[in-house]
C-alpha cells in the first residue's frame, strides 16, 4: 500500500457489546488515514459520555478527499440504530442495524469507496434470535460478495490461515478435504504469503503451481514455522530438520506429540506448541504468555 491516506470502513458491531467502546477509543488517537466509522452517532456520544472520553463527529462526505482526523474526532456515516440500546443489553431488534452497517462496508469497499473495511465483535445469537440465519463474518461476506474468502488470524509475527470456519471441532477432520487446503494455499500464495508445502511422498510435485518440497531441508528459502500433519512417531524427525534449516517455531497438530521431540526443538532455541490447532489456540486468554512469541 502506498503512503496516500486511504479510507476504511469501520463497523462497530453489536450495539450492546464492546464495538462502540473501541471506536470512541480508537478516536482518541491521530489517524494518518480516514476511519469512517458506519454507525449511529448518538450511540457513539452515549458511549463516550459512559467511558469519560471527549469525541467530536464529523459527518463523512464521500465526496471530499479521504483525510485523517485530530485526536477526539471521529468521521461517522450515519446508520440509526433501530432500538435505543444500552451497554450489555442485548435487543435482537437491533440486528437489522448490525448488519446495515455491514452491508454498506461492503458495498463501499466494492465499488471503491472505501480501501478496506475493519469490523468489531457481533453477537451470532442476537442476529438468530431475529430470525436471521447467521454464522459470522466469515460465510456472510462471502454470500455478500460472491466471493470465497480466506479468515486469517494474526498474532505479532504469526499468521495463521484457517481452512474451515465456525464448526465444531468433531467436524473439522470430515472438512479438511484436500480441495480445502488447496484452496487456502491458492489465496494465500496470491495475496502474497509464502506457503511451502513439505510432502514426503513421492510423486506429487505441485499444488495450484505451487512447488512441493519432499523435505525440510530441501527449501531454499527461509522458514519462520513449521507446522505438523503427521503422525506423532514423525515429530522427532521433522523436529530435527526443522532446526537443521533454522526455522523460529516448530507447532504439532492435535494428537502430534513428542516430548523428546519438544525438548530437542526448545534447547535449540525454537518455540514449541503441541498438541493444539492454531485456529482454538488464538482464541485462548492465556495463549500470549504460553507461546512468548513477543505479541
Amino acid at each position: 500500500m502506498s503512503d496516500a491516506c486511504r479510507r476504511f470502513a469501520l463497523t462497530p458491531g453489536e450495539p450492546a457489546g464492546i464495538g462502540p467502546d473501541l471506536a470512541v477509543m480508537l478516536a482518541q488517537g491521530a489517524r494518518r488515514h480516514e476511519i469512517v466509522a458506519i454507525a449511529d452517532p448518538e450511540l457513539l456520544e452515549a458511549r463516550a459520555a459512559l467511558l469519560g472520553l471527549p469525541l467530536t463527529l464529523r459527518t463523512f462526505d464521500a465526496s471530499r478527499p479521504p483525510a485523517g482526523d485530530p485526536p477526539g474526532t471521529l468521521c461517522v456515516a450515519r446508520e440509526a440504530l433501530r432500538a435505543p440500546a444500552a451497554a450489555g443489553s442485548l435487543d435482537p431488534a437491533n440486528a437489522a442495524y448490525v448488519l446495515a452497517t455491514l452491508d454498506r462496508a461492503t458495498d463501499g469497499c466494492l465499488d471503491g469507496t472505501f480501501a478496506a473495511m475493519v469490523t468489531a465483535p457481533n453477537h451470532k445469537g442476537v442476529i438468530n434470535d431475529a430470525g436471521i440465519p447467521f454464522t459470522g463474518h466469515t460465510e456472510y461476506l462471502a454470500e455478500r460478495t460472491g466471493s470465497d474468502p480466506v479468515m486469517m488470524l494474526v498474532a505479532g509475527d504469526l499468521r495463521v490461515a484457517l481452512a474451515t470456519t465456525h464448526l465444531p471441532l468433531a467436524a473439522v477432520p470430515k472438512a479438511l478435504t484436500s480441495e480445502v487446503l488447496e484452496r487456502v494455499l491458492r489465496v494465500l500464495h496470491e495475496t502474497g504469503y509464502d506457503m511451502i508445502p513439505v510432502n514426503p511422498r513421492s510423486g506429487l510435485e505441485e499444488i495450484r503451481g505451487i512447488k512441493v518440497y519432499p523435505s525440510l531441508d530441501s527449501i531454499d528459502r527461509p522458514v519462520d514455522m513449521v507446522e505438523v500433519f503427521r503422525r506423532a512417531e514423525d515429530l522427532m524427525g521433522v523436529t530435527k530438520e526443522a532446526i537443521t534449516i533454522g526455522a523460529k517455531v516448530l507447532w504439532g497438530q492435535i494428537g502430534v506429540v513428542d516430548h523428546d521431540a519438544a525438548r530437542l526443538a526448545e534447547e535449540a532455541g525454537l518455540q514449541v506448541v503441541m498438541d493444539r490447532c492454531p485456529k482454538i489456540e488464538l482464541f485462548r486468554p492465556f495463549w500470549k504468555p504460553k507461546l512468548h512469541l513477543g505479541i
